[in-house]
Order: structure tokens, then sequence, then C-alpha cells
């Protein structure tokens, strides 16, 4: 008999959608991910009460946020850790789809010890050279 899908199912294929309807070399991993992403929101639905679209929203939220971060700590690097000249606003604006005055004001200080941090690297100094194509 067919299992009946239900809202586990359906939000867990809505997370992890087909990337394409013909077999492939890794579409059955990619299924096994989808289940066990249903069966993880089937658990949290069952033992602790927690609704399975609101916890795909929220989920989504915060890979929303951290995607938000890496753009920043990237627009970080590229405007105070490259050197001599810093990327042009202009290119970063294009890339990450904001406006040149969002780019100007898309980190602060916080996020310049952030990166400076993770490329083990005191701020201001030591700045690769950016080389041109």
């Amino acid at each position: 008999m067919a299992r009946t899908r239900d809202i586990c199912d359906e939000v867990a294929a809505i997370l992890i959608p087909d990337r394409n309807k013909t077999d492939s070399p890794d579409a059955e991993e990619h299924k096994a991910h989808r289940d066990r992403l249903a069966q993880h929101l089937r658990l949290a639905w069952e033992e602790e009460g927690e609704d399975p679209l609101l916890a795909g929203v929220r989920s989504a939220r915060l890979r929303k946020l951290q995607a938000e971060q890496e753009i920043r700590n990237l627009i970080t690097y590229a405007r105070e850790f490259i050197g001599p000249k810093p990327y042009k606003l202009v290119e970063l604006a294009e890339a990450a789809g904001l406006s040149i005055s969002g780019v100007r004001i898309a980190y602060e200080q916080d996020d310049i010890a952030q990166v400076a941090e993770a490329i083990n690297r005191p701020i201001g100094i030591q700045r690769p050279v950016r080389t041109q194509k």
C-alpha cells in the first residue's frame, strides 16, 4: 500500500525539490535526503508539537540570514582587506544585488573584526594585491 503524503512530505518536497525528473547518479541520495527531512519534521511534530510548515519557514529564514551574513563578510573582505585598491562599489553592488549605497553601508566594524578573525589577519594590514584579469 502506498503511503499517503502528508504536510511533512510536502514541506520537505518544497524545501528539497526534485532537481530533475530523470534518473541521475545522485537521485536516490537526493530522495533519501528529502525523506529524512520529512521524517525529522514528522517526529518534531509528533514529539514536540512543532508545526512542520512553521519549522520549514524558520529553517528557510535561518538559511537566508546565513547567506546575508556571508554576503556582508565577502563585501567586508573586498572593501577592507584587498589592496592596494579595494573592489569597486559598482562591482560589488552588481554581484550582491544591492545598490552602491547599499554596499557602502552593508557592513560595520563588527563585520570587519569577524572577517579579520576568519582570515587570521590583523585589521588593515597585509592586504593581498588584487590581480587584474
